[in-house]
């Protein structure tokens, strides 16, 4: 199991996590000068990206005072905080007293007047620790991005999930029904009409195919017949039309 970084009883850093961070440190500041100075951009070249645009002198200058005043704000807080243990540790010494003269006719002898208590600093011990776990929580930027993000973010997920769940899911699983539905009437309809009027004009059709094969007899005087039927239905056409 890996040892703390932070020792749970003083608060104080580990021993070891001291010892890992100047490599790191010096670490970084050489591949950053790399970056920045000459070899930077024959690295770049190297890597078929010579037109990469680097930061600034005012980019700069900017980080670096940032990196100082978080660097400061840090060891004022731990000299607060070590300051304020140490006087919890001995409370009864104080860096002014003062013995008060005895009052003229006053029965009882030298009093010892209160203790003057130190001037406050710039930062007393409960402003150094609210420094300190503020500087500790990166500035609450955590904080801040899961009240300014994250939570908004989520909510939002909600409110879609709520809305695809109650409105679009069902208004598909309502289409999908209402689509089975008229699938269904539809072949009712199919089955009663459609089929019914194909086999009626089927049966229409063998109708009157078999009153055409009644004439075909074969005998040749009834061909006769027919013919001077027909001939006399279409004189007579002929006289009305006429």
């Amino acid at each position: 199991m890996a040892p703390d970084v932070v020792s749970p009883a003083s608060g104080r850093i580990a021993a070891a996590t001291w010892t890992a961070v100047p490599p790191l440190a010096l670490g970084a500041a050489v591949l950053g000068l790399v970056v920045l100075l000459p070899p930077g951009q024959w690295l770049r070249e190297q890597l078929d990206e010579p037109g990469v645009p680097g930061p600034s002198v005012a980019e700069l200058a900017v980080s670096g005072a940032v990196a100082l005043a978080v660097l400061g704000a840090m060891v004022l807080a731990g000299w607060r905080r070590r300051r304020s243990a140490s006087r919890a540790v001995h409370p009864g010494v104080a860096p002014r007293a003062h013995l008060q003269k005895r009052q003229p006719g006053s029965e009882d002898g030298p009093q010892f007047g209160s203790q003057a208590r130190p001037e406050a600093g710039p930062l007393d011990g409960a402003s150094a620790a609210r420094l300190s776990s503020w500087v500790g929580e990166w500035f609450r930027l955590e904080h801040w991005t899961r009240r300014a993000l994250v939570a908004p973010t989520l909510r939002l997920a909600n409110l879609l999930a709520a809305f695809d769940t109650r409105v679009l899911d069902r208004g598909i699983d309502a289409s999908a029904q209402a689509t089975l539905r008229l699938a269904d009437r539809m072949s009712a309809l199919d089955v009663r009409r459609v089929d019914g009027l194909v086999e009626s004009f089927g049966r229409a059709m063998r109708r009157l195919g078999e009153l055409a094969r009644r004439p075909q007899t074969g005998q040749l005087h009834e061909y006769y017949a027919q013919a001077a039927a027909l001939l006399l239905v279409g004189l007579i056409l002929l006289v009305v039309i006429g």
